[in-house]
């Protein structure tokens, strides 16, 4: 027989799951996220809203996302996240970090009976990530060591994705734009002649090669220069020395050297996702496979 088999006449895709809500709680994670939303509105199968916890009306400005956000103030900030949640039960909530912020908004869409998918690394040891993840129904990895993290923690491996870190394809998106920035020159500083030390420290770090000059910036989040600027300033550094992870992340994903302030852990040590393919499509994959169904139509 040729043509297009006759049982997929009139076949269409509908989402189980109308809404996918985002919640951010930690602004850092916008370049992530914003990978994830822009995988997601490419599949064209879910509305999307977001809710943050910022100060600003739009994290995502300088990332390409025009997208309305619900911001969360410091006061009532359940009552703002139930109020967007509504009783939908079609509703899936991705989920970034193992806040309190994080761990409410799971709670009450496990309440009304919405999915609740967590997107990172595994949780750690604390009380409030280990009930993020008792109410996860997914687990979206950026790799297999954190798969294995997991499994040892007696998650059922069919809760588990490695997808990659849309992290890394963020700054592979973004990183031409970082560097028409070349925001080394504004701090009187040339490429590759300075070490790059984020996070609060106000010592030179151990170990420091001779010879470089030291710039100290803050990390992700509201204090610390944008996701672009911080990009353009670990482009051209001759050396990135974070404790934060994302930071380490995005200093390896430009192929810049960087180690902890503390232990001096090289980058080589830094387990990370280095996927050719777009983590953000592989995301939007499982969630298409999980909560899209094929219904018939007459």
């Amino acid at each position: 027989m040729s043509g297009r088999p006759s049982w997929l006449t009139g076949t269409v895709a509908r989402a189980e799951g109308e809404r996918i809500v985002h919640v951010l709680e930690d602004p850092g994670d916008a370049p992530r996220v914003a990978e994830v939303i822009g995988a997601l509105a490419r599949v064209a199968s879910f509305e999307q809203q977001v809710i943050a916890v910022c100060d600003t009306a739009n994290p995502f400005g300088e990332l390409g996302v025009e997208m309305p956000v619900t911001a969360v103030p410091a006061r009532a900030r359940m009552g703002v996240i139930s109020a967007a949640l509504g009783s939908d039960v079609s509703t899936v909530m991705l989920v970034y970090g193992d806040g309190d912020v994080t761990l409410g908004a799971a709670i009450l869409a496990a309440r009304v009976g919405s999915s609740v998918v967590r997107v990172g690394r595994a949780p750690g040891d604390a009380p409030m990530s280990r009930a993020v993840a008792r109410l996860a129904d997914l687990f979206l990895v950026p790799d297999e060591h954190e798969a294995d993290a997991l499994t040892a923690r007696k998650v059922e491996p069919e809760r588990i994705h490695v997808v990659g870190d849309p992290l890394l394809d963020a700054v592979r998106h973004h990183a031409p734009r970082a560097a028409d920035r070349d925001g080394c020159r504004g701090h009187g500083l040339t490429r590759g002649g300075y070490a790059l030390v984020v996070g609060p420290t106000e010592h030179r770090p151990a170990g420091m090669p001779t010879g470089l000059d030291v710039l100290r910036i803050s990390g992700p989040g509201a204090d610390g220069p944008g996701f672009l600027d911080r990009l353009s300033l670990i482009g051209s550094a001759a050396l990135v020395v974070s404790d934060r992870e994302q930071v380490r992340v995005e200093a390896t994903a430009l192929g810049v050297p960087n180690r902890s302030l503390g232990a001096g852990i090289e980058s080589d040590d830094l387990s990370l996702a280095l996927r050719t393919e777009d983590a953000g499509t592989r995301i939007a994959a499982v969630l298409m496979a999980t909560y899209v169904r094929i219904v018939f139509v007459a």
